[in-house]
């Protein structure tokens, strides 16, 4: 299991911003069939690894029962980069 803080964009009626933690499955065990079902597209392959691999928060807001309120939709590129890299580096080891 792995574990990352992203901060969440500040709301307009909010003083400081959000943090959420990701948790994430092992890197290592993510099937084979993501990179091998989208050969030549490294994004559809980042994509499907990050999808593949959050364990939770699945939903935003987490209480959210509406198919595809992910939390990836929220959160700005540039934490879900910093993530994915840092997911993939832990475990490199």
């Amino acid at each position: 299991m792995f574990e990352y803080e992203a901060t969440l964009p500040k709301a307009a009626d909010e003083t400081e911003a959000q943090k959420v933690t990701l948790k994430f499955k092992d890197y290592g065990d993510a099937p084979g069939s993501i990179s091998r079902y989208n050969i030549g597209d490294n994004e559809a392959q980042i994509w499907g690894y990050l999808e593949w691999g959050l364990e939770e928060p699945k939903n935003w807001p987490e209480d959210s029962s509406k198919p595809g309120d992910s939390i990836f939709d929220v959160l700005p590129q540039r934490q879900i980069t910093k993530a994915y890299i840092a997911w993939r580096e832990a475990d490199r080891g």
